[in-house]
């Protein structure tokens, strides 16, 4: 690796981790179990086939845990308030399996074995590894927009909306803006 000042995946994890964890800790904002704040971090390091892509949770797991790696798994990595994409995507709520083992009295491993045989069998057959890259931008709008369509219908916590920002990281040529949001002075109200 060239030393230009480039950062591995990894090495940019851990430094966006530590920050927004000192800004945690500086706020002394309690914890409630959770309420993290959930960050994906995604990218090619350099040379490398496929890219990488970590998650941190602040403040309960700020060492980044790296969710796909060079096996060349392909598919969706999605949070916050999934609900609604977990139903078209995967067939059931995420939160299924752990109500089945509460109501049904089973151990962790049978509950990870219905949830594997639920998504095999509910799953949308989505060939995530043969998508055009457009492709993919037009499905995670989807996910969003229909998670923001059905929030104006029920009762809870109303946390996705407003205009979407779309940006796609590619090996030949890095992060690239598909769509952002203006922002707007005075002429929204009129």
């Amino acid at each position: 690796m060239k030393n230009d000042g480039r950062l591995s995946v990894k090495e940019f994890a851990d430094k966006l981790s530590k920050f927004f964890l000192e800004k945690w800790n500086a706020q002394k904002i309690p914890y409630v179990p959770g309420q993290d704040m959930v960050f994906f971090v995604g990218g090619y390091d350099e040379g490398a086939p496929y890219g990488k892509v970590f998650e941190i949770y602040i403040p309960s797991r700020p060492i980044p845990a790296e969710r796909y790696n060079t096996s060349g798994e392909f598919g969706l990595i999605w949070g916050g308030q999934r609900e609604y994409a977990d139903r078209l995507i995967h067939g059931f709520d995420n939160r299924l399996p752990d109500l089945t083992k509460n109501f049904l009295s089973l151990d962790d491993k049978k509950r990870d074995e219905l949830s594997k045989y639920l998504q095999s069998q509910l799953q949308t057959p989505v060939p995530f590894a043969f998508l055009p890259l457009q492709d993919c931008v037009d499905l995670a709008i989807f996910l969003i927009k229909s998670t923001i369509i059905m929030q104006h219908w029920v009762i809870g916590v109303r946390g996705v909306g407003g205009a979407i920002d779309v940006a796609v990281i590619t090996q030949a040529k890095g992060f690239e803006e598909v769509q952002r949001k203006k922002i707007r002075g005075e002429e929204k109200w009129s």
